[in-house]
């Protein structure tokens, strides 16, 4: 720094000149005010020195007024230094060669709480924690032998409060005149902000990674920009391949139509959220059901620059929602067939009844058609009525050794007189199958479900082929499924020319109420009521189907063991011979039932008294206690029902012998009835033979063979 002002070494005094006169006052100075030459000079050489001492004046005038402005200039940078140092947001700091603080800035009040002169003269390593500050003197061991510069470290700070503080430190090396090292000087600038938004941008990144949910970010006109791993397990795509291209590209199914995604567009283009599901297909080609929400992001001046996606693969939850829809219906169909099987029951039984009786009366050929007819249909609407109740509650049905032959030829000639007569029906059916156990009923719904389904298949003719064959599948055989065993099956076939199945929707023809039929044309049930009947039945079922070449279903139903004899069909008996005149009571709401069975009993010798319900019942068989030999109730009655008047005769004659009737296949009384000693019910409908056989042998009368 120069000094304010400077001091000139004395110049030496000239010497006068003798010859030179003097024409000058000898008062030591000039008009001018400039020193007088000396005496003796002349008048040259005086002007001479004069002229030198103004010049030296003048220089030395303007050499002071540059110091004083150098000085002035010093002061300004000083102050503009210190003005930066003094008010920068970070911490300028020196330290020497033993890395003690020798300056630092005001700004470490704020950063650390502590003044500079508390600060001055420690080290950094005293501010720090102690594993940061261990491995802090490490380091600064290797810059004091290295002498390099430094940008960017990142150390931590303990605040006068306790709380962390992290800095951001760059420094440079330090050196005296004499070009010696002596420390070093750099800023320290408070990162401890930036630190933990980093760390939550690193967790928030971090979950978005991990998210189950499939995670897309698109720009503004729908490319995608990012996307989790969960993406690719839903679509199928990697990353890498979505990133430029638009979901539709990738995605799109044409399941949704173009205004669904105009909306769509409207809604996110506006800036509010969409919600809603959609069917995206994957890379293999199979679909998938996404809920999605879209989200608009906005950028700092508030314009929509991106939009974010959340995806969840809902396909697994729609079919568990259509299965539970599913049962929902089947508890609706099980309760709607057992308030109504009791009265359809009722009204099959006396047309079983009079069939039975009339066919001793009617001998002409064609009456015994007829009446045989009347009686196999009365019967097949009884199995239907079963069979719904059976399907409704996901029970099984009654299982016997049949041979399937004669079920097959039963559906042949049922679909040749029905199905169109574009349609061909064919039929391969050897006089050797094997025979199975089965559901006679459940076996006709299977072969008539998958024919019904051919001929839907083939809406302007072809041809339907019904093939059945005796087959053994071995261990690790390709057509046996993981979930069957080896060994015989009883194969029925059912073939068509059809349209086919397309292999997009293959995986789901089975499933509950899925159809492709237009509303109204088809619930959706018929296969998915196959598979429940094979796999109730230990069998299983396989499909071979290409587009445009119909389809072949083959259902495998185990065969019974070698020793089994299919049961065979017999003709309708005749009804027993005459067996007594005891009373019986007969005992039901339903006026046609007890008419039409008081009609039969009487008609083979019984005498009979009817009661329309168990309290009018419990009168009469007061009144007549000692004649009555046998009670025939129904179970299901207004005022008092069955199980009631049941419970009562039981006090009242415990040793009388009693029939339930009913309607309804429900095996729930079944234990309670068998406290009271009735064995098992008599279900309606029964014929006139398997009532007087029944009433036989609770009345311990020897039954003829039939």
């Amino acid at each position: 720094m120069l000094a304010p002002h400077c001091v000139c070494p004395a110049m030496p005094s000239p010497t006068p000149d003798p010859q030179t006169p003097s024409s000058e006052p000898q008062s030591g100075s000039t008009p001018s005010g400039d020193p007088a030459p000396p005496p003796g000079l002349s008048a040259a050489e005086s002007q001479r020195l004069l002229s030198a001492a103004a010049h030296t004046r003048q220089v030395l005038l303007s050499v002071v007024e540059d110091q004083r402005a150098a000085v002035e200039a010093l002061r300004q940078s000083e102050e503009r230094f210190r003005n930066l140092v003094e008010r920068s947001p970070d911490w300028i700091w020196e330290v020497d060669a033993d890395a003690r603080f020798t300056y630092a800035s005001p700004r470490v009040r704020q950063l650390l709480g502590f003044s500079p002169e508390e600060i001055v003269g420690r080290t950094p390593f005293e501010f720090m924690p102690s594993e940061w500050g261990e491995r802090a003197r490490k380091w600064a061991a290797r810059m004091s032998a290295t002498h390099e510069p430094f940008a960017g470290i990142e150390a931590h700070y303990l605040h006068r409060d306790g709380r962390l503080v992290i800095v951001e430190s760059s420094g440079s090396p330090s050196f005296g005149a004499d070009g010696q090292w002596t420390g070093y000087r750099g800023i320290f600038r408070d990162i401890t902000q930036r630190i933990a938004a980093e760390k939550a941008l690193r967790l928030r990144g971090a979950a978005l990674e991990a998210a189950a949910n499939a995670i897309v970010i698109t720009d503004r006109s729908g490319r995608i920009e990012w996307a989790n791993p969960a993406f690719t397990t839903l679509s199928g795509w990697a990353v890498e391949e979505a990133v430029g291209r638009t979901p539709g590209e990738i995605l799109r199914s044409g399941k949704q139509d173009a205004d669904f995604f105009q909306r769509m567009w409207g809604t996110i283009l506006a800036g509010r959220v969409w919600r809603g599901e959609i069917v995206n297909r994957r890379k293999d080609g199979s679909l998938r059901t996404e809920q999605m929400t879209i989200t608009p992001l906005r950028d700092a001046g508030g314009a929509i620059a991106h939009f974010i996606a959340i995806k969840q693969d809902i396909t697994e939850q729609k079919a568990f929602e259509a299965q539970s829809r599913q049962g929902q219906r089947m508890e609706v169909i099980g309760t709607l067939a057992g308030g109504i099987a009791h009265d359809l029951n009722n009204i099959l039984a006396p047309v079983l009844m009079v069939t039975g009786v009339l066919r001793e009366k009617l001998r002409d050929q064609e009456d015994q058609a007829l009446l045989e007819m009347m009686e196999r249909e009365a019967q097949r609407g009884a199995s239907i009525i079963k069979q719904l109740l059976t399907f409704g509650r996901g029970a099984e049905g009654q299982r016997a050794i049949v041979q399937p032959r004669h079920i097959l030829k039963d559906v042949v000639l049922m679909l040749q007189e029905t199905l169109p007569r574009e349609i061909d029906v064919r039929h391969q059916l050897p006089a050797k199958l094997w025979p199975i156990l089965a559901d006679a009923t459940q076996l006709h719904q299977v072969v008539l479900n998958l024919c019904v389904n051919a001929r839907d298949a083939m809406p302007h003719g072809g041809e339907l082929n019904v093939v059945a064959e005796n087959v053994h599948i071995a261990e690790g055989d390709a057509l046996l499924p993981a979930n069957a065993a080896p060994g015989s099956y009883v194969r029925v076939e059912v073939r068509d020319t059809g349209s086919g199945i397309d292999p997009q929707i293959r995986h789901r023809i089975f499933d509950p109420f899925f159809t492709t039929k237009p509303i109204g044309k088809g619930t959706g049930l018929g296969l998915s009521t196959v598979l429940a009947i094979m796999q109730q039945h230990g069998g299983f079922i396989t499909v071979d189907s290409e587009p445009g070449q119909g389809a072949a279903f083959k259902a495998h139903f185990p065969a019974a063991p070698e020793e089994s004899v299919p049961l065979p069909a017999p003709p309708p008996p005749a009804p027993a011979a005459a067996r007594g005149n005891e009373l019986i009571m007969v005992v039901d709401d339903e006026q046609n039932v007890r008419d039409v069975t008081r009609a039969v009993l009487e008609r083979y010798g019984y005498r009979v008294v009817t009661a329309v319900n168990g309290q009018d019942a419990i009168v009469q068989f007061i009144s007549r206690r000692t004649e009555v030999r046998l009670v025939l109730t129904d179970l299901m009655m207004p005022v008092m029902n069955g199980l009631a008047l049941i419970k009562w005769l039981r006090e009242l004659a415990p040793d009388i012998p009693v029939v339930a009737m009913t309607g309804l296949e429900d095996p729930g009384p079944a234990e309670e009835l068998g406290r009271f000693g009735v064995a098992g019910t008599m279900a309606k409908p029964f014929t006139a033979v398997v009532l007087l056989e029944t009433v036989a042998r609770r009345l311990g009368l020897p039954v003829p063979p039939a």
